[in-house]
């Protein structure tokens, strides 16, 4: 639909959709509103529809909100191998849609999950390119390093998750029964779990954490000034 909306008394148009091509790679945005940018960063297993509530409240307070779909999730692009999700590559994601879309100017961020890490690890690495870090559900990677023992108990499904092929096999048995369990408090779980059904998509998922668990618990990450 073309129509507008109207919120809290402003009118604002319905998310313009496009695939941006950077290096070797396409990522799905969304794009709503005007003024100053911020970015919004999904992690495992969403897609930016995770935003689909937030980004409308963020165009009729006058920002730009730009969701994306970060590699591997919902209709970016999903490289095969985990060395296409590190820290590295996933922050370049960032900077290389910044520059894609024309904008040179710091932005707000705002991550959950995973997103939330690659909010941290770019407020840290390119804080030239960030104005406000908002990191929800994943504290600076440091942390959680460092966290006590109910942390390392509720996160021991990131170490069964390591093993290609058998963490595939074991979170779609019974119907994604160990996944459905997972996404307990999920409002959409079927949603993630239908874009995860895709041919390569769970492993992509997965990647993230193939990736970046080892980078996670053991870099030494600095202090974030943003």
């Amino acid at each position: 639909s073309s129509r507008n909306v109207m919120k809290g008394g402003c009118m604002t148009r319905p998310p313009a959709a496009r695939k941006v091509q950077l290096d070797g790679i396409g990522l799905n945005v969304q794009e709503q509103g005007a003024g100053p940018p911020v970015l919004l960063l999904q992690g495992f297993p969403d897609s930016l529809q995770l935003w689909r509530h937030v980004a409308p409240l963020l165009a009729a307070a006058g920002f730009r909100a730009i969701a994306v779909d970060q590699r591997g999730f919902g209709e970016s692009d999903a490289p095969a191998g985990r060395r296409h999700y590190g820290t590295d590559r996933l922050l370049d994601d960032v900077t290389g849609l910044l520059d894609a879309l024309g904008i040179r100017e710091p932005v707000h961020l705002l991550g959950h999950d995973w997103g939330a890490v690659v909010t941290w690890g770019l407020a840290m690495a390119r804080p030239d390119r960030v104005r406000s870090a908002v990191a929800i559900s994943v504290g600076h990677p440091r942390e959680y390093a460092l966290a006590g023992f109910e942390q390392r108990r509720k996160g021991l499904y990131t170490l069964g998750w390591q093993f290609p092929g058998l963490a595939e096999r074991w979170l779609r048995a019974n119907d994604w029964a160990r996944m459905r369990h997972w996404l307990r408090q999920h409002p959409d779980p079927e949603s993630c779990l239908r874009n995860l059904a895709r041919p390569g998509r769970l492993t992509a998922g997965l990647n993230w954490y193939r990736a970046n668990l080892r980078s996670m618990l053991l870099r030494a990450w600095p202090q974030c000034t943003v």
